[in-house]
């Protein structure tokens, strides 16, 4: 409840604060008559939502800002910076591919790399190489610096020590790139099926295997009772026993699960390397804009 009260009043704080800076604009222009809604009002009022954050208002007043000045071509970079700052990486994409359709549109160094980098954030990377390849934009080494972004994006690390023993850059761009290059080189990996096997072996150990402490001891508890209870009650009553047949079925059952658990923990184990590793690279290029 408290956290909801506070997003309302944070929400409504911004909201005031809009409010105030469109009273702002109107003050100096009240007395000439003028319309505080035209192409140089709505421009500031823009910019104001973008340095506030506001992206997703931003969007609207830039896309309106185009629809009065079609020829903005600040207005229309700073829609596509709006669109990657609020994680709207397709519409981004998509926007840009309707400003190349106007001849009059000069795709240059600023929106080469927008659209570069929200093809990588939206994980189209082949159609970011192929950008890259055709792009007559970028110098060779931000094309080199950007291809060795896309292939540890792709997690290809054995291709990225090739590529980097194949093109040694001196940036220091692309020094942060070789760095967490050689990190991955040195990543291990848990095998999933050897997680298989150790809790087929010993319940729980195969997640204990991928680190997983907590759920590899929970696991072992769980089975390890039921199957104690289950033979404590064959022992006393026979093979006949309701609750021994009980307690088994619960034992092999979590058994089973455990086995499985096992590699679905090795898997999440890999993924979560991959992802730091994916992390450090978005931070890299796009960490500056």
């Amino acid at each position: 409840m408290l956290k909801i009260l506070f997003d309302m009043k944070k929400s409504q704080k911004r909201h005031f604060k809009n409010l105030f800076f469109i009273f702002l604009l109107a003050i100096p222009i009240l007395g000439n008559s003028q319309n505080i809604f035209d192409s140089l009002h709505t421009e500031q009022y823009a910019s104001y939502l973008y340095e506030t954050q506001q992206y997703n208002l931003a969007i609207s007043e830039y896309e309106r800002l185009i629809f009065l000045s079609p020829n903005n071509e600040n207005a229309k970079l700073q829609l596509i910076k709006s669109y990657r700052k609020n994680e709207q990486f397709d519409n981004g994409i998509n926007k840009i591919d309707l400003f190349c359709a106007n001849e009059n549109f000069v795709m240059n160094n600023e929106f080469s790399h927008e659209y570069i980098k929200l093809l990588l954030l939206d994980n189209q990377d082949i159609k970011a190489a192929y950008f890259l390849q055709e792009s007559n934009v970028f110098s060779e080494v931000e094309k080199q610096e950007y291809l060795l972004s896309i292939i540890l994006l792709e997690g290809r690390y054995k291709k990225s020590a090739k590529f980097i023993s194949d093109n040694n850059i001196e940036t220091k761009y692309y020094k942060s790139l070789v760095e967490i290059s050689n990190s991955a080189q040195n990543i291990r990996y848990k095998s999933p099926f050897m997680a298989m096997f150790l809790s087929s072996i010993i319940p729980g150990t195969g997640k204990v295997y991928t680190k997983d402490w907590k759920d590899g001891l929970i696991s072992l508890f769980f089975i390890g009772i039921n199957g104690y209870q289950s033979y404590r009650y064959f022992n006393k009553y026979g093979e006949k026993s309701i609750l021994g047949w009980s307690f088994a079925g619960v034992s092999f059952g979590f058994y089973t699960g455990n086995i499985y658990g096992s590699f679905k923990s090795a898997k999440r184990y890999n993924n979560k390397l991959d992802n730091e590793i994916h992390k450090k690279v978005e931070n890299t290029v796009f960490g500056n804009f």
